[in-house]
């Protein structure tokens, strides 16, 4: 993602009042994380996960 499609992104929120913001990627990994919270935290955090979810 480019920075430029970062911000405009982040304009767009903005002037639409949105409170949570999700950009690029990142809507997939609030899906994820929704719906299959251990699977995204492993992918996001793999040498935490195998400390944590035992």
């Amino acid at each position: 993602m480019t920075t430029e499609e970062l911000v405009k992104g982040l304009i767009f929120g903005l002037k639409n009042d949105n409170y949570t913001i999700r950009v690029g990627d990142t809507k997939l990994v609030y899906f994820l994380n929704r719906f299959f919270p251990k699977l995204t935290f492993g992918l996001v955090n793999p040498k935490k996960s195998e400390q944590y979810l035992k």
